[in-house]
């Protein structure tokens, strides 16, 4: 008796699902442990390698993402970039997942 007989009828899901699907669900699990560590993936993607190296997603509360940067004048420049990175963001969470950005300086060890 072939026990494989019967998987070769599963139909075969589209990885571009799973895609489409991964980030949302990232969203979801952000917004209820209000944890951003989760989200650096899609960080990274909407704000470039460039950023991403020097930022960080902290926390995701309130559809505001608070994200960590190395100095007051990232902060600034993040700022005035902020309506184009929540559009991006929006690609790949969903529309109103992250409503707002706030920057905070990071300590100093």
């Amino acid at each position: 008796m072939n026990h494989f007989a019967d998987t070769a009828r599963v139909p075969r899901r589209d990885p571009r699902l799973l895609q489409e699907l991964l980030p949302r669900v990232l969203a979801k699990v952000a917004t209820s442990t209000q944890s951003g560590k989760i989200l650096e993936p899609l960080w990274r993607e909407a704000v470039g390698t460039g950023i991403a190296e020097n930022t960080h997603p902290l926390r995701l509360e309130d559809a505001c993402l608070w994200i960590s940067v190395p100095t007051a004048r990232w902060a600034a420049e993040l700022e005035l970039q902020a309506p184009a990175l929540r559009e991006r963001l929006a690609l790949n969470l969903g529309p109103g997942v992250v409503k707002r950005l706030a920057f905070r300086v990071a300590d100093r060890a």
